[in-house]
This record gives C-alpha cells, sequence and structure tokens, in this order.
C-alpha cells in the first residue's frame, strides 16, 4: 500500500450518545474506597458519556464487536508498512 492510498482510508467512526450520562458522586448502592480521603458530591454530578454504549463487560454485543474489528483492520491497514520493524522489535524482545 503506498503512502497516497493510506490517506483515502478512514477511521471507523463509533456514534455518539448524546444523552448518556453517568453521576458522580452520593446516590443509591455508592461505595468509596476504604482509604480514599475525598468525600463524596452531594448531590451527584452529571458527567456526559457519549461512548459508554461500548461497555460490554460480556464481551457480547454486536455493536460494540463490529466496531472493534473496523477499528482493528484500519489499525492493520495503517501500520502495515511497520510489519519488519514490528518483528524486528519482538525478535529483540525475545533475545533479552
Amino acid at each position: 500500500m503506498t503512502p497516497a492510498s493510506k490517506s483515502t482510508i478512514l477511521p471507523p467512526l463509533p456514534r455518539r450518545d448524546e444523552e448518556r450520562v453517568v453521576y458522580a458522586g452520593i446516590g443509591p448502592n455508592t461505595r468509596q474506597s476504604n482509604d480514599s480521603t475525598e468525600p463524596l458530591m452531594d448531590p451527584p454530578v452529571s458527567i456526559h458519556d457519549p461512548y459508554g454504549w461500548m461497555r460490554d463487560d460480556d464481551r457480547t454485543d454486536e455493536e460494540v464487536l463490529t466496531y472493534l474489528k473496523a477499528e482493528n483492520e484500519y489499525s492493520k491497514a495503517m501500520t502495515e508498512h511497520l510489519g519488519g520493524l514490528q518483528a524486528e522489535l519482538y525478535d529483540e524482545f525475545l533475545s533479552r
């Protein structure tokens, strides 16, 4: 792949959920670490979280998996010219 053709490859863009928020502070089922000295915010403060939809602890959400596959393909396409260097660095790591 030539450098000129790389400029035509666009990174995948995740959707943004502009309505999504998370709350920081005192709320139902709020826990704080035992060694924290910071007081929790009361009342809670809403924090915009447009990419929170990507959190998938079970690794089963097809939308998230499809997006991650597209990200991996884009990264691979953008870094394929570094294959020789990657192999060289890997061999060097193994030798130490």
